[in-house]
């Protein structure tokens, strides 16, 4: 299936409340700004009394892997067409303890193929990709599991995957050069599609709304009807 497909219907999904995840987005920043200040300020007070600081940046890694899940969350609602709300912003922090097990598991794969070679490591990467969707669909599930389950999932999709992010390139150099401003239109788009895209490879979604007569040749997915 065609990037473009899931950036098309990515965006259709994303009109009906876009302000409400822009102004998510825009929380976002503000809450990552206020835990970096915090942060600063305590590792700050640790220096001045000559204290070691053991760990750097832990508060902050918790913080951003909790609120990575808020965006799985806030795409999922946005699919099923219900309202957000300013709290979505935090609605991940429940799964803070697997969202940081996660993230961490990946990181410590990841350098473990980076001792082998970089393209092995970057394909893998593709391969671990859906791990934190399905800690959300499946919360049973281990962090070692979601990532394995991952892994299946992956296989024979990671090319497309790589397709699917790669179309958002020139989006996001066009919003550096914007100052980021750019970001709080595409980053909940780019989201969306990514969320649409483990619909499909899990067979989790619900049956998708017709694409464009003009695109319909160009893929063949069923989604299955939800349970």
């Amino acid at each position: 299936m065609r990037a473009s497909l899931f950036r098309k219907e990515a965006h259709k999904i994303c009109e009906k409340q876009m302000g409400k995840a822009i102004g998510i987005l825009l929380l976002n920043y503000l809450f990552s700004f206020g835990i970096a200040l915090v942060e600063g300020i305590f590792v700050g007070l640790l220096y001045l009394i000559q204290s070691p600081v053991l760990v750097s940046g832990i508060l902050t890694t918790i913080c951003s892997c909790a609120v990575q899940f808020s965006f799985i969350i806030v795409a999922s609602k946005m699919y099923r067409d219900q309202k957000l709300s300013s709290s979505d912003l935090f609605s991940g922090f429940k799964y803070w303890v697997k969202a940081f097990c996660i993230y961490f598991l990946t990181g410590l794969y990841l350098f473990l193929w980076l001792l082998l070679l970089i393209i092995p490591a970057f394909v893998m990467s593709l391969a671990y990709s859906m791990a934190p969707y399905i800690a959300l669909s499946h919360p049973e599930y281990s962090a070692h599991k979601c990532i394995v389950e991952s892994q299946k999932m992956m296989d024979g999709y990671k090319w497309e995957f790589f397709c699917l992010v790669f179309s958002y390139i020139g989006w996001m150099l066009l919003s550096a050069l914007t100052f980021g401003i750019l970001y709080l239109w595409v980053i909940p788009r780019m989201h969306e599609a990514i969320y649409l895209f483990y619909l499909r490879v899990s067979g989790e979604g619900a049956k998708m709304e017709e694409m464009k007569k003009a695109d319909q040749s160009e893929f063949e997915v069923v989604f299955e009807t939800e349970n």
